[in-house]
């Protein structure tokens, strides 16, 4: 019986996907190029949701506007800091997401609040200001 090679291609390409971002810096384990599913989920969500993307963009703007220059220097050459942008625009993303956060009880209310506890939000603002 001859083997097939397409499972083993497809798991050949997933392990020099995630050497190559280990040896970028990044995780050594997740998810599409993203630290968890969780924070994928969110991030793919605000991106392809012109809605929400714009909204995010004008509150960035109104983030410029309204405090001072100074506050929003480029981050430093350490690529694990964040800048004060990102740390607002994180801070902004999951209030939005947690103001409309159904609240539920039982197992399904402790699942979803611990899903929501893994998504790395200045991962996922630092992916949109980078766009």
């Amino acid at each position: 019986m001859k083997e097939s090679t397409i499972g083993t291609e497809a798991l050949g390409r997933v392990a020099d996907f995630m050497q190559e971002k280990t040896a970028q810096g990044n995780y050594e384990s997740g998810y599409q190029g993203y630290k968890n599913y969780e924070t994928w989920a969110v991030a793919l969500e605000i991106n392809n949701d012109q809605g929400l993307y714009e909204y995010f963009w004008e509150n960035i703007a109104e983030m410029q506007e309204n405090v001072d220059p100074d506050r929003y220097s480029p981050p430093p050459e350490d690529t694990t800091s964040y800048s004060n942008i990102e740390v607002d625009l994180a801070d902004s993303m999951q209030s939005y997401y947690e103001e409309f956060m159904p609240e539920l009880d039982g197992i399904f209310g402790t699942l979803l609040n611990s899903a929501f506890q893994e998504i790395d939000w200045r991962e996922i603002a630092k992916d949109f200001l980078e766009e």
